[in-house]
């Protein structure tokens, strides 16, 4: 149930459900399971530190323990809450990480892809393009030929990889895997994925020029991660909108959503996040 609740956008059933329960819970295992749903819930709503809080007592827990899937699980969930800190050399080595301990177990070879589709949007984003194109390919052939490839890591490896081929300039496979993305997340309602793929449309969008369409696939992201909390990548969208305004000469609106990220982003905590977006609106106001 406390999938389906995030994975649907129900964030708020989460929390009211497993405080309520936690501190009575017995087995190690399910402890762990329970730690690992509320951190995934935090991530969501931008409680980065409180989410990082609880894959810590995760691993405390697992230090009782010998679950390997469950380590591997927790460490890529923290690199993913680092990578929404904007920590980026933190978020990397935790995939890195990731990736050397799924190469000796042949059962992991899930996290390695999900792994994978990080690293190459973190590569595609510093400028490494032969690396990042190399692991978005080997990524994207172990998604479709994996059986532990679970519904909601192909919805947001799909984002990933549409976000990689973006920023490596090859905009016709972009679009194809974000047309792919909002497809599937609209199949298996997963409110949180499909947001986060019509936010990556407007992008895409914008990159070519159609700007109407792009304010129009940014208003629609905002609207429906506004609705299910998920403050992360509301901050984010408030972000690419502000580009997208930028781009059309429209610097009053520009500021505006740059103000609106900043804000976001500083209830996150996220110090990194908010100097992304002022070094942008430093840029653009020169």
């Amino acid at each position: 149930m406390g999938c389906s609740f995030y994975q649907l956008g129900l964030l708020q059933k989460n929390f009211s459900v497993i405080k309520r329960i936690i501190d009575d819970i017995k087995s190690q295992e399910r402890l762990i399971r329970l730690y690992n749903i509320l951190g995934y819930t935090y991530r969501i709503i931008g409680c980065i530190r409180e989410a990082i809080e609880c894959y810590e007592k995760s691993e405390e827990v697992l230090g009782k323990l010998d679950v390997k899937q469950t380590k591997i699980s927790i460490l890529f969930n923290t690199g993913l809450c680092k990578l929404e800190l904007w920590e980026i050399e933190a978020a990397e080595d935790c995939f890195n990480s990731v990736c050397s301990l799924a190469e000796q177990n042949s059962n992991l070879d899930d996290y390695m892809t999900y792994s994978q589709c990080c690293l190459a949007l973190i590569k595609s984003r510093s400028g490494s393009g032969e690396d990042a194109f190399h692991l978005a390919e080997v990524a994207f052939s172990a998604m479709s030929s994996s059986t532990r490839v679970t519904l909601w890591g192909i919805g947001h490896s799909l984002v990933s990889l549409c976000l990689t081929y973006k920023n490596l300039g090859n905009i016709k496979k972009s679009f194809e895997l974000c047309q792919r993305a909002i497809f599937h997340a609209e199949e298996n309602n997963f409110t949180q994925i499909k947001a986060k793929a019509i936010s990556s449309l407007a992008e895409l969008f914008r990159e070519q020029g159609e700007f109407t369409r792009a304010i129009f696939y940014h208003s629609q992201a905002i609207e429906i991660l506004d609705k299910i909390g998920a403050k992360s990548d509301l901050a984010e969208a408030y972000y690419q909108l502000a580009l997208t305004h930028k781009k059309m000469g429209e610097i009053e609106q520009s500021r505006e959503s740059f103000v609106q990220a900043v804000a976001l982003f500083n209830e996150m905590q996220a110090p990194r996040q908010v100097e992304k977006v002022q070094t942008a609106m430093e840029y653009f106001e020169k």
